[in-house]
């Protein structure tokens, strides 16, 4: 919880950085962005309870293509809901 408090202002909004900077920290900040989306699950935050992704609903489902592309599915709507300044091109999800 402490990650998320330290990537979310007052308002409950996603820090952004602030141009000007080098690319390499801006994409740090992204990929840190991107992080704090999807490992908070909704409920997490008191001010912003449906702030997150719901990947926890997959845990210790059988392995289907259904099930891959309901995991597709909740990342591309967490992203593009959370992160509205963002274009998701493409979400690949692999099973390790």
């Amino acid at each position: 919880m402490s990650m998320n408090r330290r990537l979310l202002d007052a308002g409950g909004s996603l820090v952004r950085p602030v141009g000007g900077g080098d690319a390499r920290t801006e994409d740090a900040v992204l990929a840190q962005r991107v992080r704090t989306v999807l490992e908070t699950p909704p409920g997490t935050i008191p001010w912003r309870p449906n702030f997150g992704c719901d990947l926890r609903r997959f845990v210790n489902q059988p392995l289907t293509s259904d099930q891959l592309g309901g995991v597709r599915q909740e990342i591309r709507g967490a992203l593009t809901r959370w992160l509205p300044d963002v274009r998701v091109v493409d979400v690949k999800v692999e099973v390790l």
